[in-house]
């Protein structure tokens, strides 16, 4: 059985508009890759989406290291109160095993 190493899994929910701009501003902290897909919710604020169209969200998800993976967070949470404070805009991290051998997911630095 391969030996598997934790790595931190990056997901942002952002509001769609901001789509390529959160893929560019992440990509130049030093994510390597992604994958996004729209989504639908419900939220203190507003239910968002409808059933038979693209979501009003986008879910952008990367695997990284736990250093890139906090640069991802304190991105999130500098715009959040600034230039997309009116936007959905939030993140979260979790902990996931990878194939050491696999060279797809960002390590910083």
């Amino acid at each position: 059985m391969v030996q598997l190493q934790p790595a931190r899994r990056v997901v942002i929910v952002v509001d769609a508009v901001l789509r390529e701009r959160v893929i560019e501003d992440v990509t130049a902290l030093g994510v390597g890759g992604y994958n996004y897909s729209f989504c639908h919710g419900k939220g203190v604020h507003a239910v968002t989406g409808s059933r038979n169209c693209d979501g009003d969200l986008v879910r952008i998800e990367m695997i990284t290291d736990e250093a890139l993976a906090g640069a991802v967070l304190d991105y999130v949470h500098e715009k959040q109160g600034r230039q997309f404070g009116q936007y959905a805009f939030s993140a979260f991290i979790d902990t996931v095993e990878v194939d050491p051998t696999d060279k797809s997911f960002a390590k910083h630095g």
